[in-house]
């Protein structure tokens, strides 16, 4: 078991789902695009989770990692696509257990919002907003 985790079969209290980031709540950067470091919060029924997504746009794909700081792992991105400000990638955890992940996301200046869908575990919403 890692840190952080339940143990198999407890009860875990409900997450409080995460207000919107409002994109007047932090000074605007000048940055566009889906470059960069973005500072995610991604809402699970079993508790939010803080995570930092790093995103490279390549031709029209896009390159990067999402890394769990909590627990120390990193997961690369596998495939993806860049379309203006939207995107779309899949990364493949490894540990604790083997899954897809495909995140489907928006870029507005420095807010990123979107939803991550696990492979056999459902459909969840995330925001974030870009590094300094």
């Amino acid at each position: 078991m890692k840190p952080g985790q339940p143990v198999l079969g407890e009860r875990v209290a409900p997450a409080v789902v995460a207000e919107a980031v409002v994109a007047g709540a932090l000074p605007f950067s000048g940055e566009t695009g889906v470059d960069g470091t973005w500072h995610i919060t991604f809402t699970h029924p079993a508790g939010s989770k803080e995570l930092v997504l790093n995103l490279e746009t390549v031709a029209d794909g896009v390159a990067g990692s999402i890394v769990d700081t909590q627990l120390g792992v990193t997961v690369p991105i596998v495939s993806g696509n860049v379309a203006d400000h939207r995107l779309e990638f899949t990364a493949v955890v490894t540990d604790p257990a083997r899954f897809d992940i495909g995140v489907v996301g928006t870029v507005d200046g420095d807010v990123f919002t979107g939803s991550v869908t696990i492979s056999g575990g459902g459909t969840f919403p995330f925001s974030g907003v870009r590094a300094r």
